[in-house]
């Protein structure tokens, strides 16, 4: 007397259906929720500050040249600038594009804890080969949000613009003066 999983679900749905409903306010747990998240809008989870420093434990070993802090914060700075006056591109298949076939010039935030890692590793020979200053920063999460998305932004392309230019030539100055892995 064995019926598959989908009569047995049509059985019950059939039998629910029979019965009459005999209370139809909602419990109060149910108002609760519904009155923290209104229909169609996502509840979201509360984001959790880190320091400079606890963001480096979550750092990929072979993130290297790391932004300093000081640094890190001036490149936060300067995408948030550029991407009012339209000059940020982001992604992973954009970025070689416009590098290599477009010969774009500016400078490059990769994002130190992208998982896997693969994803961005083949990057900094690009950069080095086409002469792009580039630079690895602790978290795609404060990437993504100078960018002024809720996602994390595993990459960042900057172009050089009137109305940041002295900010940009100074961060241009400094991802020169970081030192290279050893290739």
């Amino acid at each position: 007397k064995s019926m598959g999983k989908h009569k047995q679900k049509k059985h019950v749905q059939e039998e629910d259906a029979a019965e009459p409903v005999v209370d139809a306010e909602p419990q109060e747990a149910e108002v609760e929720e519904a009155a923290a998240a209104p229909d169609g809008a996502k509840v979201r989870r509360p984001q959790v500050k880190m320091s400079y420093e606890e963001q480096l434990n979550y750092v990929t070993p072979i993130a290297n040249p790391m932004a300093p802090k000081k640094v890190n914060k001036k490149l936060l700075k300067l995408i948030r600038k550029a991407k009012r006056g339209k000059k940020v591109h982001q992604g992973v298949k954009l970025i070689p594009k416009l590098i290599v076939k477009k010969r774009q010039s500016g400078i490059v935030v990769i994002a130190g804890d992208v998982t896997p890692i693969d994803v961005v590793s083949h990057l900094p020979l690009l950069l080095e080969e086409h002469s792009v200053p580039y630079c690895y920063s602790p978290s795609k999460r404060e990437i993504g949000a100078a960018c002024g998305s809720r996602r994390g932004i595993a990459l960042v392309f900057v172009q050089r613009h009137d109305d940041f230019g002295d900010l940009f030539d100074k961060m241009r100055d400094k991802l020169l003066e970081l030192p290279l892995p050893i290739s």
